[in-house]
């Protein structure tokens, strides 16, 4: 049995599935759906075809006495580094053009939230981009990724807790979604937080997503210092006796300090 499935509605990738059933036949269907097997299920009287691709999931099984329950989810960190291994064995023996060509393909990412939630959306979107994005750019920013067909949501069936997964599209250096950011920038839909309205002449000077951070690093680096809790901070902790011996020594012999705070 199997009461999940998610698939990529453009030629029904599977994306995720849950199953189980005896043991033997649950770890049977895993390592063929791994290995890029495919997977078909009965919805509603109609067979959904599902095609895998391999070594692109991550697993985790349980047994529970006589039977087992197996999750296949896509994993887009291994997605990427398996792309990245075919798209380097597929570029060996081409002119320097296929090469290029290949470098500009775009890049597939799957995200898993909650239905209809905006926020844990934009939270997946922004750990997967390079690019930096505030929480109030949230709404702007998935309307206009939906708009150029960078963001779509995939199909979802489940018995269980409804979950949504969406696709997002990156190209190389996430120069789409930078580009979004510059649009809404440069049209005034966005703006920093800490601007006033009285005051349009804010982005008059940035013409790019270089030109924001030179001007709102200070606020974006604000933001993660404040949501990351460091495992040891050296201007609010003090450092061990040994370290500070160290420190001395070196001092005494070499004539600096390791540690200047």
């Amino acid at each position: 049995w199997a009461d999940t499935v998610a698939v990529d509605p453009r030629d029904n990738l599977l994306i995720a599935v849950r199953l189980g059933g005896y043991p033997e036949v649950t770890a049977g269907l895993v390592n063929a759906v791994s290995g890029g097997g495919t997977l078909s299920v009965q919805l509603d009287g109609e067979t959904l075809v599902c095609t895998p691709q391999q070594g692109r999931y991550s697993k985790e099984v349980s047994r529970d006495g006589t039977y087992a329950v197996a999750a296949l989810l896509w994993d887009n960190q291994s997605a990427r580094k398996q792309g990245e291994k075919q798209q380097t064995e597929e570029m060996e023996g081409k002119e320097q053009k296929e090469k290029t060509d290949k470098a500009q393909e775009a890049r597939v990412y799957y995200l898993a939230c909650p239905v209809r939630d905006k926020t844990a959306l934009y939270h997946e979107i922004d750990k997967v981009s390079t690019i930096p994005m505030l929480p109030e750019f949230r709404d702007y920013m998935i309307n206009e990724l939906q708009a150029r067909d960078m963001l779509a949501p995939c199909r979802v069936y489940t018995t269980g807790e409804p979950f949504a997964i969406w696709r997002l599209t990156c190209t190389p250096d996430d120069q789409n979604i930078a580009d979004v950011l510059t649009d809404g920038l440069k049209a005034g839909v966005i703006r920093i937080p800490s601007t006033w309205p009285c005051q349009p002449d804010a982005f008059t000077e940035i013409n790019g997503v270089a030109g924001y951070l030179r001007a709102f690093g200070s606020v974006i680096a604000s933001r993660i210092r404040g949501q990351f809790q460091p495992l040891y901070d050296p201007a609010q902790e003090p450092l061990s006796e040994g370290v500070l011996g160290l420190d001395q020594f070196v001092a005494q012999t070499a004539g600096y300090h390791l540690y200047g705070a």
